[in-house]
C-alpha cells in the first residue's frame, strides 16, 4: 500500500537514534536503474547546502535550508517520478531530548516535508533533526534511502545594556550591606556570560551609561555601537563578555540620574541597526532614580518633554522592543517606574539583592523565550 502521509509525534523518538540507513546505500547500481531521487543540488531548494559532490554537482549529503522556532517549516525534495509505491520518514534523529519530545514531522505526497519544533535546547550549541526518507516503486527503479538535515535556528538577537551608574548607585541596597554598583555589575557579567552560552551566529550587543549625561563605552571595547556576541572558542581577550567587563568595571558612582535618556539611546542604537529578522532587547540596570534630562513618564513608555516613546509598536512583540528592567534592590523596594517599563513594553521586571536568585533563574528559564518570540511567563509581568 502507497504511503503518502507520515507523522512522528513528540515523545516517542529518542535522542539516541542513530543513522541506520547511509547514504551510500542509496546510490548502489543508480547506472543500471531509473533514478527517482534528484540530487542535483542546483535543483534544491535555496540555502541547502550540499556536500560529497561530483562535477556535475551531483550530491550525495543534503543539509536543507533552517527551520525557525515556533514557526511552520515546509521544503519540496525535487524527484524524477512522483507516482511512487512507498515512501516514509524513518530514522528520525535530534540534536537533543527538547527537540524529540517537541516537534512534529510528516511527509506529504513523497516529497514535501513539513515540520514545527515548538521547543529548544539552551545549552545545546547545534539544533537540528535529521532523518532518513525512504522512496520506492516497483520496477527497475533504484531504492532511496536519503539521510537530510534540517538546522533549527531562531530570529538573532540584537541586545543593548543601559546601566545606571548615578551616584545613587553607591548606596546600599536596603536591609544590605551590599552596594547597588557592585550587584550591577555582578549582574551584568552573568547576563554576558549566559548570552555566550546560548548564541547564535548574527547576535550582537550594544552598551551605554547614563548618570547626568548618556555615557558611551570605550573605543577600544565598542569601536561601533555593536559587537558580536562571541562563542567560546578564541582567545579569551576577544570573548564579548571580557570586553563588557573591561569597559564595566572601571565604572564609578557619579552625578544624577537621567534614566529617561539612556533608554532613548539604547532605543535609538536598535532602531538605526534595525532588522526585520533580530529580537530587538534593552537591559535596563539600575535603582529606578531619574531626576535628570527628559524623563520618562510613570506610564513606562512615553516622555515628560517630548513625543518620544519606548516603543512604536508594543501590539505586535515581532515589531517592538522588549524591555526587561533589573533593579539593584530587593523585592519589596522594586521602584514602580521599573515596572512599568517592563510591563508596558512585552519584558519583564526583576531585581538583585545580592543573595536573590531570581535574575539567574530567569536567565535559565526565560531568555530562550524571548529569543524565540514567545510570550513571557504572566508572573513576570508585573
Amino acid at each position: 500500500m502507497m504511503k503518502k502521509a507520515l507523522s512522528f509525534t513528540p515523545g516517542i523518538i529518542p535522542k539516541f537514534i542513530c543513522f541506520l540507513l547511509l547514504s551510500s546505500f542509496s546510490t548502489l547500481n543508480l547506472d543500471a536503474q531509473t533514478k527517482i531521487l534528484n540530487r542535483h543540488c542546483p535543483d534544491y531548494p535555496v540555502g541547502t547546502i550540499c556536500s560529497a559532490c561530483d562535477s556535475d554537482d551531483t550530491c550525495s549529503t543534503f543539509i536543507l535550508p533552517p527551520a525557525k522556532y515556533n514557526q511552520p517549516y515546509s521544503v519540496t525534495i525535487p524527484l524524477f517520478i512522483s507516482d511512487l509505491d512507498e515512501c516514509e520518514i524513518n530514522a528520525v534523529m535530534c540534536s537533543s531530548d527538547e527537540i524529540a519530545n517537541n516537534h512534529t514531522l510528516t511527509l506529504n505526497n513523497c516529497n514535501e516535508i513539513n515540520l514545527l519544533v515548538t521547543k529548544w535546547d539552551l545549552l545545546n550549541e547545534e539544533a537540528y533533526i535529521s532523518f532518513n526518507l525512504y522512496l520506492h516503486k516497483t520496477g527497475d527503479y533504484e531504492i532511496v534511502n536519503q539521510i537530510y538535515k534540517i538546522p533549527i535556528i531562531r530570529d538573532t538577537a540584537k541586545i543593548v545594556l543601559s546601566l545606571g551608574i548615578s551616584e545613587s548607585m553607591a548606596s546600599n541596597i536596603n536591609g544590605t550591606s551590599n552596594i547597588c554598583i557592585d550587584e550591577l555589575k555582578d549582574a551584568v557579567n552573568i547576563l554576558t556570560s549566559k548570552l555566550e552560552q546560548v548564541r547564535q551566529e548574527g547576535d550582537s550587543i550594544g552598551l551605554s551609561y547614563y548618570n547626568t549625561g548618556v555615557i558611551q563605552p570605550e573605543d577600544i571595547n565598542f569601536p561601533k555601537n555593536f559587537i558580536e556576541i562571541t562563542d567560546w572558542s578564541g582567545p579569551v581577550e576577544d570573548f564579548s563578555s571580557v570586553k563588557i567587563n573591561n569597559d564595566l568595571t572601571p565604572r564609578t558612582p557619579e552625578g544624577l540620574a537621567a534614566m529617561g535618556e539612556g533608554l532613548l539611546d539604547a532605543r535609538n542604537k536598535l532602531l538605526i541597526n534595525n532588522s526585520v529578522n533580530s529580537r530587538k532587547i534593552v537591559f535596563l540596570f539600575s535603582d529606578g532614580l531619574q531626576n535628570a534630562g527628559n524623563q520618562l513618564n510613570l506610564n513606562g513608555i512615553s516622555y515628560n518633554n517630548s513625543l518620544d516613546s519606548l516603543n512604536n509598536s508594543v501590539i505586535n512583540t515581532n515589531d517592538s522592543i522588549i524591555y526587561i528592567t533589573v533593579s539593584t534592590s530587593q523585592a519589596a523596594d522594586v521602584p514602580p517606574l521599573m515596572s512599568a517599563i517592563a510591563y508596558k513594553n512585552n519584558g519583564a521586571s526583576l531585581y538583585v539583592d545580592g543573595s536573590s536568585s531570581e535574575f539567574e533563574l530567569f536567565l535559565n528559564d526565560q531568555l530562550t523565550n524571548i529569543f524565540h518570540g514567545m510570550r513571557l511567563q504572566p508572573e513576570l509581568l508585573v
